[in-house]
């Protein structure tokens, strides 16, 4: 829990870690450095800090014959509240002006009448007018600005993964789950089980392995099983890091 002294805690196992204290934030955060509190210059954007962390300790792994696992984390595009959106890079800030968030999908400020009590409560969405329609922009607008750094962020780091030769890496990517913005009358919520709000993206990339889609469902713990079946027989106790 953010209020909690224990979130600053270590979990054992990290040999480097670096989390943040709280949800969403992107400038003057607080965050545990190895267990130690520390609050984050107002110039640095968070994402930034951690992937430098994270690329440090990739680059530290060279020359290493055990297995290692890094993790990087950022909170983008996670919003806060509506009035408290997603903050881009400064070096993006504006990059995507003038877009707006989609209205065509069938379930747009689609009737509630059909739907369970609580989504019955919904007005429509031209209730709220189209000052709440310039919000909801926006706030569309500063989640893909804010997706912008992480972008770079994979791009260099995959980079950084493959120009190490003579090693094989699993890379495995995933998100938080979907957000509506008007679908189903939501303005601005990811609270009900609706099909585009709860599937979360899982993708592995393994050199020795073809592509595939699976259809079964997996869910997180299907990930360590899944490592120790590609590298059973890898030796060395593997370094770990988060960020």
């Amino acid at each position: 829990r953010s209020g909690d002294p224990g979130c600053f805690r270590v979990p054992p196992g990290w040999d480097d870690w670096h989390a943040l204290r709280g949800n969403a934030r992107y400038y003057r955060a607080q965050i545990s450095e190895n267990g130690r509190a520390l609050r984050v210059d107002g110039s640095l954007y968070l994402p930034d800090l951690f992937f430098n962390s994270t690329r440090r300790f990739i680059v530290a792994q060279d020359g290493g014959t055990a297995p290692w696992l890094a993790v990087y984390a950022p909170p983008s595009c996670h919003s806060a509240t509506m009035q408290e959106p997603a903050s881009p890079a400064a070096r993006h800030e504006g990059a995507l002006a003038g877009i707006r968030h989609p209205r065509s999908m069938p379930n747009y400020n689609a009737t509630a009448s059909t739907k369970h009590w609580l989504m019955r409560q919904r007005p429509p969405l031209s209730r709220w007018g189209r000052a709440q329609a310039r919000e909801m922009d926006t706030l569309h607008q500063r989640r893909l600005e804010s997706l912008l750094a992480v972008d770079e962020h994979i791009g260099e780091l995959l980079a950084l993964i493959h120009s190490r030769p003579g090693r094989r890496h699993l890379v495995a990517f995933s998100s938080d789950h979907g957000f509506a913005l008007g679908q189903h009358r939501q303005p601005a919520d990811k609270r009900q089980p609706y099909e585009h709000l709860i599937r979360i993206p899982l993708r592995l990339a393994w050199a020795d392995a073809p592509s595939m889609t699976l259809e079964p469902t997996a869910l997180n713990i299907d990930l360590a099983a899944t490592v120790v079946a590609l590298i059973a027989g890898v030796a060395g106790a593997p370094s770990v890091a988060s960020h």
